[in-house]
């Protein structure tokens, strides 16, 4: 499924900013993330975890730097949680933590993306910071030609009619960062889908979610223990259906009714399609594969 012929924008309100600022926030940070913060740019981004002293991953994260500290883009539901479980590490540091209010996220994708790009001469680099305006990052897989907006709240409406004409709009009905996300298998994980799964089950090593040479972290023992000496059998798929609305929690079956995984994410409607992401057993995903007698397949 190639969903690069969509055009339009559309709001994220599962997703908001957590700001991590003070003079020992990059170190911080780096005792509790999977990635490293060193590598971070005027031009880029990173994905990164967030897990428990066992490994077990509490939150998946968007992080790019700014001229006060850096900025994480969170998952609403677990953001709380998050910076409740986070802030018992900073003890004596100077690290302040505070969600950003007064920014709204939302996406763009197809045409609108380009225009975007165009308007304001985005040419390198998967990040871009606007003076403060607004924050740009880019999305895009194979799949979709997307980015994310971080934008002040009540300016995004405004910030779009200077970018865009009056195209037709095809994602109206549907969070465009959501499926972009999809499409590269990142996760959204909520209350209750934390905490269930290692980084690399959730594709952090493909999608460059983790050193394993910038030192100590929370769960880093685990982590490092799995890439060097352990086989992942399972992994995270986006998949998608044409028929039904899956639902999270849903077992995945192979065609003897034997389970091979379980959906871990809400499904989105794009135009007919349904699609959500899976943890599949990595021998099974060639097969044909069910979830309530509801013939499903991976993107990829």
């Amino acid at each position: 499924m190639n969903f690069k012929e969509i055009n339009g924008y559309s709001m994220d309100p599962e997703t908001l900013c957590i700001h991590i600022c003070g003079s020992d926030s990059e170190k911080f940070l780096q005792g509790q993330l999977s990635n490293d913060l060193s590598l971070l740019d005027k031009t880029n981004y990173q994905i990164s975890s967030y897990s428990t002293s066992q490994g077990k991953v509490i939150s998946l994260l968007k992080i790019f730097k700014i001229e006060n500290g850096f900025i994480l883009v969170s998952n609403t539901n677990i953001s709380t949680y998050f910076i409740d479980t986070i802030s018992k590490y900073i003890l004596m540091s100077d690290v302040k933590i505070s969600i950003l209010e007064k920014y709204d996220v939302l996406g763009i994708c197809g045409d609108y993306y380009k225009k975007f790009k165009t308007k304001f001469n985005i040419t390198d680099g998967s990040f871009y910071n606007s003076n403060f305006d607004f924050y740009y990052l880019d999305n895009s897989s194979d799949y979709i030609s997307s980015a994310m907006i971080i934008s002040k709240k009540d300016s995004e409406v405004k910030l779009l009619e200077n970018v865009l004409t009056s195209e037709p709009d095809d994602c109206k009905n549907f969070n465009i960062n959501y499926l972009s996300d999809m499409c590269k298998g990142i996760a959204r994980l909520n209350m209750k889908t934390k905490e269930s799964f290692i980084p690399q089950v959730l594709k952090m090593e493909d999608l460059n979610g983790i050193s394993y040479k910038k030192g100590c972290y929370t769960g880093q023992e685990i982590v490092a223990r799995t890439h060097y000496l352990g086989k992942i059998k399972k992994k995270v798929f986006p998949v998608i259906s044409r028929t039904k609305n899956i639902k999270s929690g849903s077992k995945v079956h192979d065609i003897n009714g034997e389970m091979i995984g379980d959906v871990i994410s809400d499904t989105e409607n794009v135009n007919g399609v349904f699609v959500c992401l899976a943890v599949l057993k990595l021998d099974s995903t060639n097969n044909e594969m069910f979830v309530e007698r509801n013939q499903i397949k991976t993107l990829y």
